[in-house]
């Protein structure tokens, strides 16, 4: 896992240890919720809400995916191309599916006064569900794709991987262009000195 240092507590007269965060927006929150911006209680609720999100998606990605169906080609290079798409679309999202239901379910059996401790035991594991769900729906798009030149011929098939490609460049740069907004947002937080996660009006709410 990537980590930075923020450059404020690095100064060599501010008699600081470096402030050391991961790069991932999940591990930042439990470091947000240390320094008592973020209630133990409410970072079990965002968190357990990305993993039923995670799950229900791999879930859904899970039934469409079809390792266990022949390959509507008969060519060496379309088989095992099928094969292995379609199986890493399997894996990938029964993989993401569990992993997201273990974490939801673990998570709301530890108490508050100990959810940081425990969740930092697995900074770099609970980015699984998430990681094998884009995994997963890749591999399931290029088998759909791979599967357009046996089903609807040559040139229907190009234009279907061109259209595969460019709309998961699209759909990665959205999501990572995103996440970077996130993590400055998270990052503004975690530097702030008097802001919480929730503010008292928000909080109401919930």
């Amino acid at each position: 896992m990537a980590y930075t240092t923020l450059s404020a507590r690095d100064a060599p007269d501010s008699g600081h240890a470096p402030d050391v965060i991961p790069g991932s927006n999940m591990p930042l929150m439990i470091r947000i919720a240390l320094k008592g911006k973020l209630k133990p209680s409410k970072l079990r609720s965002e968190l357990q809400q990305i993993w039923q999100t995670t799950g229900l998606l791999s879930a859904l990605v899970f039934t469409m995916q079809q390792f266990t169906s022949p390959a509507p080609c008969d060519t060496h290079w379309c088989s095992r191309g099928h094969a292995v798409f379609a199986g890493l679309a399997m894996l990938g999202t029964f993989a993401s599916l569990v992993a997201s239901v273990s974490f939801q379910l673990n998570v709301g059996f530890v108490p508050d006064r100990s959810l940081c401790s425990f969740l930092s035991k697995y900074e770099t594991s609970m980015q699984a569900p998430t990681i094998c769900l884009l995994l997963g729906g890749c591999c399931w798009l290029l088998d759909a794709g791979l599967q357009a030149f046996a089903l609807h011929g040559m040139v229907v098939g190009w234009i279907s991987v061109f259209a595969v490609m460019t709309t998961l460049t699209l759909l990665f740069h959205l999501y990572f262009r995103m996440r970077g907004d996130v993590r400055a947002e998270l990052v503004a937080l975690y530097e702030a000195e008097d802001q919480q996660f929730h503010q008292k009006g928000d909080e109401k709410d919930h």
